[in-house]
């Protein structure tokens, strides 16, 4: 995951990069403002991934992989109940009814 996430910074790299050498050729004595926070807007997400992975798998330690399969599948429970509670989005019935197989197979296992 995380070899994904750099592979995503480095794709932006190369890209700005090109984009600015493509600006610099075409227009010459042009003022060009450049916001350096735009190279780190992933930053913070990706530090917070880091820490999330790093603490599951740190409790992944302290119990036994099936529990940890449990509490990871209840990830997508409180995801939706997050979304409908602070985002005040409304969700479809079809991913209702996906919650309630994950939460029937959790209680199932």
């Amino acid at each position: 995951m995380f070899l994904g996430e750099m592979c995503c910074m480095l794709v932006y790299f190369l890209y700005t990069a090109i984009k600015k050498e493509n600006e610099e050729d075409s227009v010459e004595g042009a003022i060009k403002f450049q916001n350096p926070r735009h190279g780190y807007l992933f930053f913070i997400p990706a530090m917070c991934d880091m820490v999330a992975t790093s603490m599951m798998y740190v409790g992944l330690t302290w119990t036994t992989a099936s529990s940890f399969q449990i509490f990871r599948g209840s990830l997508i429970i409180f995801t939706g109940l997050l979304t409908v509670i602070w985002l005040r989005k409304k969700l479809e019935w079809f991913k209702w009814l996906g919650m309630f197989v994950i939460l029937g197979g959790l209680v199932i296992t």
